[in-house]
């Protein structure tokens, strides 16, 4: 296949104008299930750790947030909409992922503890 923009392979759409063939479309109803036949690929399995990581911060997160740092907050929940694509395009976002969410984490951490002194 020719590639697209910065060497990405193109996508295919999937409905009633879809060029991708049919029974990948309705495969994708088994994406995220034990039947997912690419459910145990490297990209598969880097959002799976990627969601338990996100899950985790949030966890942390909660005891922390007040009305002064909800801006900040709601930053962090918006960091799982930039991981997108496939192999090395997956896992650059996923490195990105996780240095903005450790650092937004430490921020809120910090602004926590300051504000308890």
């Amino acid at each position: 296949p020719t590639h697209g923009a910065g060497g990405r392979p193109p996508t295919a759409a999937c409905g009633r104008d879809a060029r991708a063939p049919r029974g990948r479309c309705r495969g994708q109803v088994l994406r995220h299930t034990p039947f997912d036949p690419f459910g145990y690929g490297a990209d598969r399995r880097l959002e799976r750790a990627l969601i338990m990581e996100f899950e985790e911060a949030v966890t942390r997160l909660l005891p922390l947030l007040s009305r002064d740092n909800l801006a900040a907050a709601a930053a962090l929940a918006r960091l799982p909409l930039e991981v997108r694509g496939f192999g090395p395009v997956k896992q650059e976002a996923a490195r990105r992922f996780r240095a903005e969410l450790r650092k937004a984490l430490a921020g809120l951490q910090a602004e926590a503890k300051a504000a308890l002194h």
